[in-house]
C-alpha cells in the first residue's frame, strides 16, 4: 500500500471484509512509518460490526480512532463526528477510511469529495467473491459503479478478499484466481492486493498485488472478520 497519499478509502459491499482490512493496515502502517495514523469508520450503514470494535487495539499501538457518534448503541441512525475533519487539518496524517455497505453508505463519504481530493488519496474496492452481492465480476462492477456515482470518488485499485470466514483454506483462494483476473479486466483496475488470514499459505499464483496476511480481534464472544 502506498504511503504517499494522505488518505486511503476501503469501500465495498457489506460482508466483503472492510473493517478487518483497515484494523490490519492501520496497525502495519503504524508499525511502518510512525507518525499519526488515523482509522476513521465512516459505516453509518452496519452498526454492529465496525472499526471501532477494535479500538483498545488501535490505541493501544497509537491509532487515532474516529467513528460514528453512538456507535455500537441501539442507536439507528449513528451520525459522523466533527472530528472528521482531523483527517484534513493534519498534514502530517495518514487516514484510512472503512467506507459502509454499499452506494448508501458512500453518501457520507461524499460529504467530503473536496477536501479528500485535496490531500490526495487511493480508493480500493474491497471485494469477496463469495459473498451473495458479489460472486460475479459483474454484479461486483454494479457496486462498483454505484459507490463512484454517489461519493463522486474513482477507485483506483481493488483488494481482493476471497475468504468463508473461519472456513477459509488456501483452495479457497486458490478457486477465486479466475474471479479477481476477470475483475480486474473488467474495471481496467489493477489487484492491489489479495488478503488472506496469516495462518494460511496461498499458493504465489493465486495472490495478485501486494499479499495481505490478516489478524482476526476478538470482542468478548465473537470475531470481527467479515464486515
Amino acid at each position: 500500500m502506498r504511503t504517499g497519499r494522505r488518505i486511503t478509502i476501503f469501500a465495498g459491499h457489506n460482508g466483503s471484509g472492510k473493517t478487518l482490512i483497515v484494523t490490519n493496515r492501520a496497525l502495519a502502517l503504524r508499525a511502518a512509518i510512525g507518525g499519526t495514523v488515523i482509522a476513521a469508520d465512516m459505516d453509518t450503514v452496519k452498526p454492529y460490526f465496525r472499526t471501532v470494535d477494535a479500538r483498545e487495539e488501535l490505541e493501544r499501538a497509537g491509532i487515532r480512532v474516529i467513528a460514528p457518534e453512538l456507535a455500537n448503541s441501539s442507536v439507528d441512525l449513528p451520525t459522523l463526528p466533527g472530528e472528521m475533519r482531523a483527517m484534513f487539518d493534519q498534514p502530517d496524517a495518514h487516514s484510512l477510511l472503512d467506507v459502509g455497505g454499499d452506494d448508501a453508505g458512500a453518501i457520507a463519504l461524499g460529504q467530503y469529495e473536496a477536501e479528500i481530493r485535496r490531500a490526495g488519496y487511493d480508493m480500493f474496492l474491497v471485494v469477496n467473491p463469495y459473498r451473495v452481492f458479489t460472486r460475479t465480476p459483474e454484479a461486483a462492477m454494479e457496486i462498483l459503479r454505484d459507490i463512484e456515482r454517489v461519493s463522486k470518488l474513482t477507485f483506483t485499485g481493488i483488494v481482493h478478499n476471497p475468504n468463508l470466514g473461519v472456513e477459509t483454506t488456501e483452495q479457497t483462494i486458490a478457486d477465486a484466481a479466475d474471479f479477481a483476473r476477470r475483475l480486474s479486466a473488467l474495471s481496467g483496475l489493477p489487484i492491489a492486493a489479495t488478503a488472506f488470514l496469516r495462518t494460511l499459505q496461498p499458493a504465489p499464483e493465486a495472490v495478485f498485488g501486494e499479499p495481505w496476511p490478516m489478524d482476526m480481534f476478538r470482542r468478548k464472544d465473537w470475531v470481527i472478520y467479515d464486515t
